[in-house]
């Protein structure tokens, strides 16, 4: 449904903090209005969570649940016709301002799946709309204004400014290895990846992680005679460059609708650090440089082999940088639980050299509670599907 021509909703949808106070304004003209023939007007705060399971109940039929969990919903009339309050002097708009208190223990903006397919969503939005007498059979047109929320969480922001100043804690790693060959016959070759990253419990959002990323590769056995020559960039496996490594986090979703669940796994939230697709599929882009240092090949003799003859080449790089989180936090929730993994890809040359590894973190919000530190500079944007901010086409039993 268009806008009213009566009605302009002003309002600044960028993320806001649980138990903040919102602020809006609302501008009425007053010949549409009349036109019309609204009698009052509204404007509604509203969130929600919302999830849809779909399941196949024989060959021909398929079911579907839904639930809808209320999480506030606050109202306030900002203008009626009986008040017989005005447009100032020489101008045809009247200009009315509303304020909203949010809970202090909403739960974070967030979606996954697809809009009506099986899926799970927490929203939030201000909505104005005017009221036409009960007789009328216009329906009552709106304008919906989406916006983000987060929790906030004091240990939280005061790690991420820890982090800010430079971590001097200790750290912890995580390993993934593999046998690789460049084609399907022949000795293997092994690469490793080691991903390094602050010993905390859990990783605040908004926030600069430093990573290392080291990755080694040890050629097939082969002959030290033969090959001491050989350049460093035609020893198979080589070590890769920023792009050829993707780093990511993903969102595992497990959602409740009436007495069924359905786990939705695998949702691609922010791409990380500087490397691979980092910065070119993100909505919300935080990419800082990627130091790469390389050492040179180093020969690793076979064990048992007194006459060094036999062995491998040892190869690796070394990537330093940071990685910002600006996706939803993990929670819990009567409808839907939300976990996150890091994910990490190298590919190699050839059919099934990708050394993939998955670490499970816990992501937490890194905002303190507004009545205890403001902004320190305009709200940060977040990584939401664009359906997030679509009003056009919203599920009806959505909006009930």
């Amino acid at each position: 449904m268009p806008s009213p021509q009566y009605l302009h909703l002003l309002f600044n949808p960028t993320l806001k903090v649980a138990g903040e106070t919102v602020h809006g304004e609302v501008h009425l003209n007053f010949p549409s209005l009349m036109k019309d023939e609204i009698e009052a007007v509204y404007v509604k705060l509203q969130g929600f969570v919302y999830t849809q399971i779909y399941r196949q109940i024989t060959p021909n039929i398929d079911g579907r649940r839904d639930q809808r969990m209320e999480l506030v919903n606050q109202s306030v009339c900002v203008w009626k016709q009986d008040e017989r309050v005005y447009p100032p002097t020489g101008s045809e708009t009247l200009k009315r301002q509303f304020t909203f208190k949010l809970p202090d223990n909403l739960l974070p903006s967030f979606e996954c799946g697809k809009r009506g397919n099986q899926g799970g969503r927490v929203r939030y939005f201000v909505q104005a709309f005017g009221k036409r007498p009960a007789a009328s059979w216009r329906a009552d047109p709106s304008v919906v204004m989406p916006f983000p929320v987060f929790p906030s969480l004091s240990s939280g922001a005061e790690l991420r400014e820890t982090l800010r100043q430079g971590w001097r804690g200790s750290w912890r790693s995580f390993s993934q290895e593999k046998d690789i060959r460049r084609g399907i016959w022949g000795e293997h070759s092994h690469v490793k990846a080691t991903l390094t990253i602050p010993r905390i419990d859990a990783l605040p959002v908004l926030t600069p992680i430093p990573y290392t990323l080291t990755i080694t590769t040890h050629s097939k056995p082969m002959k030290r005679s033969e090959n001491d020559s050989i350049p460093t960039n035609l020893i198979f496996p080589v070590p890769p460059n920023p792009d050829q490594v993707d780093f990511w986090v993903e969102s595992d979703a497990f959602i409740r609708a009436d007495t069924w669940a359905a786990a939705i796994n695998g949702s691609v939230v922010v791409h990380l650090g500087g490397l691979g697709s980092s910065g070119t599929n993100n909505k919300v882009t935080h990419v800082e440089p990627v130091y790469a240092e390389t050492a040179g090949k180093v020969w690793i003799p076979s064990t048992g082999d007194k006459n060094d003859q036999r062995g491998r080449w040892k190869q690796e790089i070394v990537f330093r940088s940071n990685f910002f989180l600006t996706c939803a936090p993990s929670f819990t929730s009567d409808l839907i639980d939300v976990k996150h993994n890091l994910k990490l890809r190298v590919d190699f040359p050839g059919v099934g050299n990708s050394l993939n590894m998955e670490v499970p973190v816990k992501i937490i919000s890194s905002i303190y509670p507004p009545e205890q530190k403001a902004w320190d500079g305009p709200p940060p944007a977040l990584e939401l599907p664009p359906t997030y901010y679509q009003t056009i086409e919203w599920d009806h039993d959505e909006k009930k």
